[in-house]
């Protein structure tokens, strides 16, 4: 119940957010490194479903 009324109370994340926090977690996943290069807007778009306007 405790956990219930914790997430009750924590603030939304906003897209922009959580499209940022996942490609942190991308970028651990894949093992990239300084100068590794993300996958394009498009694919994010796809991957996320988000609009470009938000992966931006």
């Amino acid at each position: 119940m405790k956990d219930d009324l914790e997430k009750a109370v924590q603030p939304r994340r906003s897209r922009p957010q959580l499209v940022a926090e996942a490609i942190k977690a991308l970028v651990v996943e894949r093992g990239l490194r300084k100068g590794d290069r993300l996958p394009g807007e498009a694919a994010l778009m796809d991957r996320f479903g988000m609009a470009k306007g938000t992966i931006r």
